[in-house]
């Protein structure tokens, strides 16, 4: 389904009708708190997965050990919400995106997961990075940086009191690898 770079321009209902109920809000980007932030990577989960061939949603073991949310046509994808550039922000940003390279108990994070495709949310578009050709990407950039502290492009960047690590990558980076570019369905348009 995905191969070489292209925008494809779908509306849901395009695939078969396919469908599953999911009971979180469906409020505006705005109402987003951190209290919702799980509810928030659901929605988007959910909202992705309308636009595959018979998704198959991962166990909640599957997705913290393995990495992946949903899988189709034997592809697994790992669906990434826009999030708050930091708590005190009113509005996700679709600019930048935080990328995990160790989780909070210090092991390996999603980037080295078991993930075929990252899914990287804005709000007009899905952004699809082959995870294979994002590992030495975040590799190479983050290779002579410096620790820092707090989210920096390309720095290495832990929270206090985790064992977490992550950088920050541009939108426009993750474009530049992407290996397709899904519009989202305008809510003007339904």
């Amino acid at each position: 389904m995905l191969s070489g770079p292209k925008t494809v321009a779908m509306t849901v209902g395009q695939f078969g009708g396919w469908q599953k109920t999911l009971n979180v809000s469906s409020s505006p980007l705005s109402d987003i708190t951190m209290d919702t932030c799980y509810e928030t990577g659901q929605r988007a989960e959910h909202q992705f997965a309308q636009l595959l061939n018979n998704p198959k949603f991962s166990t909640p073991e599957q997705d913290m050990k393995e990495h992946w949310d949903v899988e189709s046509d034997g592809k697994r994808y790992d669906v990434k919400a826009m999030k708050k550039w930091s708590r005190k922000n009113a509005e996700p940003t679709d600019r930048m995106h935080f990328v995990e390279t160790r989780n909070v108990h210090g092991k390996l994070g999603w980037l080295y997961g078991e993930a075929d495709y990252i899914v990287f949310e804005t709000r007009r578009y899905w952004i699809v990075v082959n995870r294979r050709t994002l590992m030495p990407y975040i590799e190479g950039m983050t290779e002579n940086s410096e620790q820092s502290l707090k989210p920096a492009v390309y720095k290495l960047y832990q929270r206090t009191g985790r064992q977490d690590e992550m950088t920050v990558v541009p939108t426009v980076d993750l474009l530049a690898i992407s290996e397709a570019t899904i519009k989202k369905p305008s809510i003007y348009e339904q």
